[in-house]
């Protein structure tokens, strides 16, 4: 079946609205500014938690929390022990039904890049290229082996959270040897072996099993390097580029980049399409690594070079699939802001507590980088699409600087609702006693009552019993204040039934849900340490972050809200919205546009406004 009308999401994870706008009232975001002339532009907001699995999923569904069961970045599935829990990027974890389930019963091709639960592919219409969209450093569809930083031992990377995870690089004259291959069992499996020789004048000779592959300088990449090897049973065709960092022949000090190892034809499901778009856009890059930058490994110029590369390749790869191989609906994301965010928001906004002035200018240079990048993301498409598509560049959440990190089992065990047993591990976690606890948080934004009769190790009696705890406990939250400030952490906290106007109060939600004020966030661990402190100044590598907040909140230059521009077919020109959507909304929006019919499950509504009458 054909389908003459079009649809590419570019999904954009992390981008802040109100930083988009800026750029575009700059002019520095013309392509940008292009879409939004000739559609729509809004602010959105996300359903909490306000994290990547769950508000990719209503956009591709329509649904609300409840419905997909996902409002955690991962999942407590009632019955199972609170040790426990689930990936939320696995298709098989969003219980609605997707856009490209439906167009797919309707004949229709449907394609997925590094998109949330798009893995396990979803039937023989459906392609899945890329990753399943969690942000790792290393992606299992994509890549047999992390990007590296080899350094020789006179060289020292920064490495500001000491995770010492670089490499030594050994010179033997003016030459040293590495190895390429999967880590198996903490070593490297050998699938060819590559050298660096330091040949003067700042350049480096890199050979690959005694062959000059490149002759670069610092800054500069090889080209793509071909190697093959057994991994998880089968034989891997893959390829990977190598970037020097410094080459210095007098002082024998050499420190390389070693991107990861990408899998040729096999990044994609069907695999032979894999083959095909290499052929048309060459190699696809995933995962984006940011603790290359944190750590020292890359230069910000390379980094960005690997960040736009991907983006661009996404918007060509959409592009291509809907004009030339026939497919309807193309969904992609692209992790660069929520990344650099997360690790650097806090070099670039003075509300954060660890800003400096000095560092603003070379951190903005980067964060200005990823926004030029994400700018020719949306005009590559732009410029390819078919007068018929309807492109959507949105946002899943935004995200603000971090002040205060919360730890709030300790606040619970401080208060007698979670006890613990033993001694503290080497990392000074405590062990739970489940026998005597009330409540825990699991994973992060949830409370959960430890009740008899649901929850394997349950204590707490339903009825009368478990209402006066959840009571308790509410309160408890609502009065939790900050010892330095004076200032209540809580913005809101109520019965998981109480946030019914946000989706909220399915069987996966908890049992209390709350939002911290701005500024305050969870820590991102639910241990129980043996400090018991409740809250701590922000610490690395989160000082960005979101989900803790309300869907409107902001602070400094960030936001908990995130972005919507469109147009296309019956979507209403050069129209700013007053008030935001929820990002449930948007799926219906665009389908109605384009005369689609909607998921089984979706629940949002129609933003008639945004529409041609």
């Amino acid at each position: 079946m054909k389908e003459k009308r079009k649809l590419i999401v570019l999904g954009q994870d992390g981008a802040i609205p109100y930083v988009v706008a800026e750029g575009m009232a700059r002019g520095d975001l013309p392509h940008f500014s292009a879409l939004a002339g000739r559609g729509v532009f809004a602010r959105v907001l996300p359903h909490p938690s306000a994290v990547t699995p769950g508000n990719w999923a209503h956009v591709s569904t329509g649904a609300l929390p409840w419905t997909t069961g996902i409002s955690e970045f991962a999942l407590h599935r009632v019955g199972a022990p609170f040790t426990d829990w689930v990936h939320a990027f696995a298709r098989e974890e969003c219980r609605a039904e997707t856009v490209w389930e439906i167009l797919g019963r309707r004949g229709l091709r449907s394609a997925t890049i590094s998109y949330p639960h798009g893995r396990p592919r979803a039937g023989e219409l459906h392609a899945a290229i890329g990753g399943d969209g969690a942000p790792s450093e290393l992606c299992p569809f994509t890549t047999v082996a992390r990007s590296r930083g080899l350094f020789t031992s006179n060289l020292s990377p920064a490495d500001p959270y000491g995770w010492k995870e670089h490499e030594p690089l050994e010179l033997v004259g003016d030459r040293a040897t590495f190895a390429v291959g999967p880590k198996v069992g903490g070593k490297i499996a050998p699938w060819c072996e590559l050298s660096a020789t330091l040949a003067g004048s700042g350049r480096v000779e890199i050979r690959e099993s005694g062959r000059l592959v490149a002759e670069v300088s610092p800054g500069e990449w090889t080209p793509w390097i071909e190697c093959a090897g057994r991994h998880q049973d089968r034989e891997l065709g893959c390829e990977l580029r190598v970037r020097p960092l410094v080459a210095d022949r007098e002082r024998a000090q050499l420190a390389l980049y070693v991107g990861a190892l990408q899998a040729k034809e096999t990044f994609a499901d069907p695999p032979e399409l894999s083959a095909a778009l290499r052929r048309k856009l060459g190699p696809y890059t995933e995962p984006l690594s940011i603790s290359a930058l944190l750590n020292g490994w890359i230069d910000p110029q390379g980094m960005l070079e690997e960040f736009r590369e991907q983006a661009l390749w996404q918007a060509r790869a959409a592009v291509h699939l809907t004009r030339e191989l026939g497919y309807a609906c193309v969904f992609a994301k692209w992790h660069a802001f929520d990344k650099f965010y997360h690790f650097f928001f806090q070099k670039i906004d003075p509300e954060s507590p660890l800003y400096r002035p000095e560092e603003m200018e070379h951190y903005e240079a980067i964060h200005q980088g990823i926004l030029q990048a994400a700018d020719a993301m949306v005009g590559e498409v732009l410029e390819g699409m078919g007068p018929d598509t309807l492109l959507v560049v949105m946002s899943d959440h935004g995200l603000m600087p971090s002040r205060r990190h919360l730890y709030l089992n300790n606040f619970l065990a401080n208060r007698g609702y979670l006890a613990t047993t033993g001694e503290p591990d080497g990392q000074g976690r405590l062990q739970v006693d489940w026998s005597r606890t009330r409540a825990v948080a699991h994973p992060f934004t949830q409370i959960w009552i430890n009740t008899q009769g649901r929850d394997p190790e349950g204590i707490v009696k339903p009825g009368e019993e478990y209402e006066a705890v959840r009571e308790e406990m509410i309160e408890a939250l609502r009065e939790w204040k900050d010892p330095e400030t004076g200032r209540l952490v809580m913005s809101q906290v109520f019965r998981v039934e109480e946030g019914a106007p946000y989706g909220l109060g399915g069987p996966a939600d908890g049992d209390i849900r709350f939002f911290c004020e701005p500024g305050y966030s969870m820590f991102r661990t639910t241990a129980v340490t043996a400090d018991r402190r409740e809250m701590v100044p922000a610490t690395g590598p989160y000082l960005g972050d979101h989900g803790s907040c309300l869907p409107t909140a902001r602070l400094g230059r960030g936001s908990e809200t995130a972005m919507l521009v469109m147009a296309g077919p019956q979507v209403r020109r050069g129209y700013s919205r007053p008030y935001p959507l929820r990002i449930s909304d948007v799926l219906p929006t665009a389908l109605t546009a384009l005369g689609w019919p909607l998921p089984g499950q979706s629940e949002g509504g129609v933003a008639m406004d945004c529409l041609e009458p």
